[in-house]
């Protein structure tokens, strides 16, 4: 009958579990759908996520196509993304930029706000000059004119052609009364920049104070001859 039929059956395949044979080609069948299974996720990966190996190569670099820091990628949709910019230029870029705020703040007579930002742009980009000069600035207008003495310094010696630094230097110095010190800086700056009309300036308010006054008015003219709108 049906469950004879049935009993038989079961009874075969038992038999069939205990053949070696058998038990061999279950194991290689369940072998074969394991690898199957790995290249085919394996493959998936690669669609989704794109080569493992083209993020990997060492030679990457000199490979246009490659993903690179100052270059465009390939994103999975296959549209162009572009990098950023390399990290040092975005810290040049950041330091300029704190640095421009810093110099707006001071023309608003802000010193305390803008020696933050002169910080800031100190700490984005320690060789970059303009901020430790102009940070000497707020604090010499603030009355800080020796460590305002020493930020100027520290401008010129990461900068001997900027000229701004040596004529805050030698305008701070006049404030202290060291009005030959000042006199040699300014004349420096007329040297390095024969149009600085505030190096001609500054050398005329040197010689009025050393009470040098015709000269003085020479200067002073050369300087509104340069920039008219600041003098």
């Amino acid at each position: 009958d049906a469950s004879a039929g049935s009993v038989e059956g079961k009874g075969s395949l038992r038999s069939l579990k205990g053949n070696p044979k058998f038990r061999f080609v279950v194991c290689l069948c369940s072998l074969l759908v394991i690898i199957i299974s790995v290249f085919a996720l394996y493959g998936f990966q690669t669609q989704l996520f794109g080569s493992k190996s083209k993020h990997t190569d060492p030679t990457a670099e000199s490979n246009p196509e490659s993903p690179s820091m100052t270059g465009p990628f390939t994103s999975p949709d296959q549209t162009t993304v572009p990098f950023q910019k390399d990290p040092n230029e975005l810290d040049e870029s950041l330091a300029e930029h704190l640095n421009g705020l810093g110099t707006y703040l001071i023309d608003h007579k802000e010193y305390n706000k803008a020696i933050e930002c002169f910080d800031m742009a100190i700490q984005q980009d320690p060789q970059y000059a303009h901020p430790y000069n102009n940070k000497g600035l707020a604090l010499s207008r603030l009355g800080n004119y020796s460590k305002a003495i020493e930020l100027y310094d520290k401008a010129i010696e990461l900068d001997p052609q900027l000229v701004l630094a040596y004529c805050n230097k030698g305008s701070t110095l006049s404030l202290q009364g060291k009005d030959v010190e000042a006199l040699d800086l300014f004349e420096t700056a007329i040297r390095m920049d024969p149009n600085s009309a505030l190096a001609y300036g500054g050398k005329g308010f040197a010689l009025h104070k050393l009470k040098r006054s015709t000269e003085a008015l020479e200067w002073y003219d050369k300087a509104l001859g340069l920039n008219p709108s600041n003098y």
